[in-house]
């Protein structure tokens, strides 16, 4: 059975305003409690605007030591202890922000079988767990889909293969330099889903190698052979060329 089945998804597929009309429509509702529940729909999504908008400035903060691509000035030096409680500000705050999104935390068993499975684009991807210090990760919304490939002996070939697919995946990576990456993809196939993570080492099979080998050493041939045609077919061709 896969890992996924057994979930039980949490996203509902629909926005704010779609429910709301949907649910003035009811006819057990008055006029006057259509009007009610419209203004506790505003009500509800006030507040949380205004949590989610302090929510962000926290994080904003957490993350700013562990930001690689930090481009501000004036940042003050910070203590381990300032570092560490910074660093659980930003995990804790993360991990709430996603499941308020509706998004499901992989378990450290669910995480180890997709690092371990066969991508399914058939390359040999590695990777290192002692490379990170932390490494979270998150998805929302599971579809099953068929894919095609083709095996490298049969191209002409394709083989359908039902795979499952996130709509949504999220990264929290602490490098072991002391620096935090979030990352946000979408439309990943189980089975490639370590490919995303920072640090991957891809290996090429033989015949993926002699395939692009093949293709540049083709792609640098052609002009080759069409300049010795064009001075075969006619000299004045030759020159214009």
């Amino acid at each position: 059975m896969h890992i996924f089945t057994e979930e039980r998804e949490r996203f509902l597929p629909f926005r704010l305003p779609i429910i709301l009309e949907r649910a003035k429509q009811h006819p057990h509702l008055s006029a006057e409690e259509a009007k009610q529940l419209e203004e506790l729909f505003e009500m509800i999504a006030a507040r949380f605007h205004f949590e989610f908008h302090e929510l962000h400035g926290e994080l904003d903060d957490a993350y700013s030591p562990f930001d690689p691509d930090a481009d501000t000035q004036g940042e003050k030096e910070r203590t381990p202890e300032q570092l560490e409680a910074a660093h659980n500000k930003l995990t804790e705050g993360f991990h709430e922000l996603l499941m308020a999104g509706n998004y499901t935390e992989l378990t450290n068993e669910q995480l180890q079988e997709c690092l371990s499975m066969q991508t399914f684009a058939g390359l040999k991807v590695e990777v290192d767990l002692e490379h990170y210090k932390e490494l979270k990760v998150y998805y929302r919304g599971v579809t099953k889909q068929v894919r095609k490939t083709r095996k490298w002996y049969r191209l002409f070939l394709a083989k359908k293969q039902e795979v499952f697919e996130l709509s949504r995946v999220a990264l929290l990576v602490h490098t072991q330099d002391d620096r935090i990456m979030l990352k946000l993809f979408k439309n990943i196939i189980v089975e490639d889903l370590k490919i995303i993570s920072p640090g991957v080492q891809i290996k090429m099979p033989v015949f993926a190698r002699l395939k692009i080998g093949t293709t540049v050493a083709g792609g640098l041939f052609a002009p080759l052979l069409k300049l010795a045609m064009a001075a075969v077919i006619s000299p004045i061709i030759f020159i214009g060329f």
